[in-house]
């Protein structure tokens, strides 16, 4: 069946290649000449393949403090499922691939913990994945990842109320066409895409090793760059949007190869995907429907479900086919240069 999709959708995603090409040479307004570092089909891919993981658009919620969104729910999924007694915890969840990766889960009984910055949203998507998956086992957290204090608050609660953690999805991303500083003083797309799933799968992974298959996933992009200047990450030389995007993407496809070797042995696998060209809501507000429906959007959760990828660590998938990052995102001396300056811009040590 997998194999039968995919052959559906190459034509679908070849045209979507062709269409963000035209609008890339057609439209003005989209500065493809700033993605530097970038091949031209790279380029022409950029606008659109970054989109992609930028579900959550994280701002501080108007609500006080760190709370579960609703009342805990009682009870097992109405239909049962593949994945039913498992949690998942997915971050930009209210909405996009999100949501969608969220509701897959629920339809197959998983516990699905939710994340967002908005409690209007959080709550509503909470009652919608209740009510079309008939699971109740639904449950949402607050928190702006533009803020490491609420970031670490968020992993200090959902360790706290789900001691056992069988997936988890880092798919909150940002794309900023400004340059923006944090509260905390970084920019908002390295912070957001990358110091937010760096912290929060530190503060997850005593619960994640609790399961007997944990796996972790970190949302990259097709569009990441080629290497780092580490001179350059929070954009001191000029901020380029492309720039911040690709490098954010790069970084968390080095996370997720240098967390996977570190977790050897530990039954805890983590890998790493492009989750395609999809028409989110940032890419139909700026392009229109070029991609491919969030509802067709499903590799996110092939790569969190699979059986075939139980014991596979440390890979990168683009359609579902593994694929390689550059040779500097693979050398050693790079991924734990990177490793360090995250461990210690976010305070803390991994063991």
């Amino acid at each position: 069946q997998i194999m039968a999709d995919t052959r559906q959708r190459l034509p679908l995603r070849l045209s979507v290649m062709s269409s963000l090409l035209v609008l890339a040479v057609s439209t003005p307004r989209i500065p493809v000449a700033a993605a530097k570092g970038l091949s031209l089909s790279r380029k022409m891919s950029a606008w659109g393949r970054l989109m992609a993981g930028s579900s959550g658009s994280l701002r501080r919620s108007s609500v006080v403090g760190l709370r579960a969104a609703t009342s805990k729910a009682v009870g097992a999924s109405g239909g049962g499922g593949a994945l039913e007694g498992k949690t998942a915890f997915v971050t930009g969840s209210t909405d996009g691939i999100g949501q969608h990766t969220a509701r897959r889960l629920a339809a197959e009984g998983c516990k699905v913990v939710l994340h967002g910055r908005s409690q209007q949203r959080l709550d509503k998507a909470i009652s919608e994945i209740r009510r079309t998956t008939n699971n109740p086992n639904i449950e949402g957290y607050l928190a702006d990842f533009e803020s490491l204090d609420e970031i670490r608050k968020l992993g200090e609660t959902v360790r706290s109320d789900h001691p056992c953690i069988n997936i988890l999805i880092n798919n909150a991303g940002v794309f900023n066409p400004k340059n923006r500083k944090t509260k905390d003083g970084y920019e908002t797309t390295w912070q957001v895409n990358v110091m937010a799933p760096f912290l929060l799968t530190h503060a997850l992974l005593p619960n994640l090793k609790k399961s007997p298959k944990g796996r972790v996933i970190i949302v990259s992009s097709i569009s990441q760059s080629s290497s780092l200047d580490f001179d350059n990450l929070q954009q001191q030389k000029g901020y380029s949007a492309h720039n911040a995007y690709s490098i954010s993407k790069l970084a968390d496809a080095m996370i997720a190869y240098e967390l996977a070797d570190k977790l050897q042995g530990t039954g805890v696998t983590v890998n790493t995907l492009d989750p395609g060209t999809v028409n989110t809501k940032m890419l139909l507000e700026g392009w229109g429907p070029c991609g491919i429906s969030v509802s067709d959007a499903n590799d996110q959760f092939w790569l969190a479900t699979s059986p075939e990828l139980e014991n596979t660590s440390g890979r990168y998938y683009v359609y579902r086919n593994e694929r390689t990052s550059s040779r500097f995102a693979h050398t050693p001396a790079n991924r734990q240069r990177l490793w360090r300056e995250l461990e210690d811009s976010c305070g803390i040590r991994f063991d």
